[in-house]
């Protein structure tokens, strides 16, 4: 926009006009990014070139198809959610609820609604390793902190802390954080050992990792046994590391256990741990009764809410009991305070 009104933009502004005066030739790579959809974290990485579009996917064993009120406030999402959970949906048309591939690429022109995934075909390495190098170094370029899970991150804020300045301002091991997400998304049983060191670090973001690591092993049935390591920081102060280890320790086979600790955790009010429920599916029936009380009691909307979301795909009640009456009248109150209040700002 400055450049068609002739104004030459700030060396701070990263936009490339591309009409103008001040017209550039266009970026080669485009990246893109997702990190939290309401009270689910699962980091995502993209870029985009003319002809393709090359996906990361960090936590690959959870689903996208995990509910959250504003998309789940749609129509349209809500009849996609109940075709896949209660009708069968086609296969192309399930992915969106089921694992993912650790990296996808999709080929822009011949592809444009992304339905064949072409990370793993022969032709196309070329491709993906010269996007998934790019990728990676742009999180290390721009110091990419969407790897710190939210409650890290709140931990920050409570203490009147700029995290974007503590981190630049501090020795912090930017490398190693990055390394371990890249890691934890494509683990095999080389890894096992970093992942349980990864556990015992000073910092909560990376020892997060050292568990998701872990849950992609036992999510592809690698771990002969959950490691000791795993139980401890099923115990961690911080609720998004204890509810990966826990949900590690429930693909891995101590179900009780695991379930156990994602459950206390959810009635404390954590948003991890209520994720963690909703993600394992039909692994959580021994613990129905619980999540059914979590649902009707728990003092915090979002927990009730991902409750009845884990009650709804047991057949417990309607896709429409996903909202409480409260739910709906407050969005639709806060929609007609913003539109009545709204005034257009003139210079």
């Amino acid at each position: 926009l400055l450049s068609i009104a002739g104004v030459k933009p700030p060396e701070h502004m990263q936009g490339k006009a591309f009409m103008g005066q001040y017209k550039e030739e266009p970026r080669q790579y485009s990246f893109n990014y997702r990190t939290n959809t309401g009270i689910h974290f699962d980091p995502s990485r993209s870029v985009f070139t003319d002809d393709y579009q090359y996906i990361r996917n960090y936590m690959p064993y959870k689903k996208h198809g995990l509910r959250q009120s504003f998309q789940w406030g749609m129509p349209a999402q809500m009849a996609w959610d109940s075709l896949f959970h209660f009708v069968g949906a086609a296969p192309e048309h399930q992915q969106y609820y089921l694992p993912k591939p650790w990296e996808m690429l999709f080929d822009r022109k011949a592809d444009p609604f992304g339905m064949n995934n072409l990370a793993h075909d022969p032709a196309y390495a070329h491709v993906v390793a010269e996007l998934r190098k790019e990728a990676s170094n742009h999180i290390r370029v721009t110091k990419d902190l969407g790897f710190f899970p939210g409650d890290v991150r709140q931990y920050f804020v409570d203490q009147g802390i700029s995290l974007y300045e503590w981190v630049r301002e501090n020795p912090y091991p930017f490398d190693l954080l990055h390394e371990a997400a890249e890691r934890a998304s494509v683990a095999d049983l080389n890894d096992l050992n970093f992942f349980k060191e990864l556990l015992s670090h000073d910092r909560p973001e990376i020892r997060f990792w050292g568990a998701s690591g872990l849950a992609c092993l036992a999510h592809k049935d690698l771990l002969a046994r959950v490691p000791d390591e795993l139980y401890r920081a099923a115990t961690d102060e911080f609720t998004s590391v204890a509810s990966t280890a826990a949900e590690a320790m429930v693909y891995a086979g101590e179900t009780t256990e695991g379930l156990n600790v994602l459950v206390k955790l959810a009635e404390a009010r954590s948003s991890y741990a209520i994720s963690s429920l909703e993600q394992l599916g039909h692994r959580v029936r021994p613990v129905l009764p619980q999540i059914r009380e979590i649902a009707k009691t728990s003092n915090n909307g979002g927990i009730r809410f991902a409750a009845r979301s884990i009650l709804i795909n047991f057949g417990e009640m309607p896709m429409v009991g996903l909202f409480e009456p409260n739910d709906v009248q407050g969005f639709l109150r806060n929609q007609k305070d913003r539109v009545e209040n709204w005034a257009p700002t003139r210079p």
